[in-house]
C-alpha cells in the first residue's frame, strides 16, 4: 500500500486502555470476545457508512448484520444497549459518545470542505500567475529599464543661454517581471503604477523647462 492510499483509508481510534475498561469487560462476560470484536467491528463499519455515528433507520437485525454478529439475533444489540455502547431506541439508535470519542470521524466531511476550498484558491492562484506571467511577454514593464539620462544646459556652460536638445535616450530590453509583481494585490499594482507616471510626468516637465524659447 502506498503512503496516498494510507492517509486516504479511513480509521477509527481506540484508546489503548479499551481492553481494560469495565464496560468492556462486562460485554466480554455478556457475549465473549465475540462480542467484543462484533463492536469494534460495527465501530470500522460506521466509519464508513455512518460517520456521525448515528444508525436511525437500521433494525436491530440490520445492526447486527453490520457488526458481524453470528450469535443469538438481538443478543448483540440487547448487550450493548444495556452496558450503554449504544443509544437510543431500535429504528433510531447511535453509537455512544460518537462525537467525542471518534471526532475525526465525525468531522470528516468539514475537513474534505475545508480540502476542497483551499484547492479551489490554490487553482484560482496558479491560474492567475500563470495568466500574468502570459501578458507580460507582451507588456511594457511596469518600471523603467534604466535610470532618465542627466541633461545639461548652454546656459550652464556659459553659452547662449539657448537650451540644449535633449540626450538620446538609451533603451534597452524589457526587464521580465519578477515575483514581487505577482505578489502585489490589485490595489498596490494599480498604486505603483501611478507612481512610476507621475514621476514620468514630471521629468517630461523639467526637460521642457530646460529646453524651452530664450528671454528677450
Amino acid at each position: 500500500m502506498s503512503a496516498k492510499q494510507e492517509r486516504d483509508e479511513p480509521d477509527i481510534r481506540i484508546c489503548v486502555g479499551f481492553f481494560r475498561h469495565h464496560k468492556t469487560e462486562r460485554l466480554r462476560r455478556a457475549l465473549g470476545w465475540e462480542g467484543v470484536v462484533a463492536l469494534i467491528t460495527l465501530w470500522c463499519w460506521a466509519r464508513t457508512n455512518r460517520h456521525k455515528g448515528g444508525l436511525d433507520g437500521m433494525s436491530d437485525e440490520d445492526i447486527e448484520i453490520a457488526a458481524d454478529w453470528t450469535g443469538a439475533i438481538g443478543a448483540l444489540v440487547g448487550a450493548l444497549s444495556k452496558i450503554r455502547w449504544m443509544d437510543g431506541p431500535e429504528g433510531n439508535r447511535s453509537l455512544h459518545d460518537w462525537e467525542e470519542h471518534q471526532s475525526y470521524a465525525f468531522n470528516a466531511d468539514k475537513r474534505k470542505a475545508i480540502a476542497r476550498i483551499g484547492a479551489t484558491a490554490l487553482h484560482k492562484k496558479t491560474s492567475a500567475r500563470r495568466m500574468l506571467a502570459a501578458r507580460s511577454e507582451h507588456a511594457e514593464p511596469l518600471l523603467p529599464a534604466c535610470p532618465l539620462p542627466a541633461l545639461s544646459s548652454r546656459k550652464e556652460e556659459g553659452g547662449s543661454g539657448l537650451g540644449a536638445p535633449p540626450a538620446a535616450e538609451v533603451r534597452t530590453e524589457p526587464k521580465p517581471l519578477t515575483d514581487a509583481f505577482f505578489e502585489m494585490t490589485p490595489e498596490q499594482r494599480v498604486t505603483n503604477l501611478a507612481r512610476i507616471t507621475a514621476e514620468r510626468e514630471a521629468e517630461k516637465a523639467r526637460r521642457a523647462s530646460r529646453t524651452g524659447s530664450p528671454r528677450r
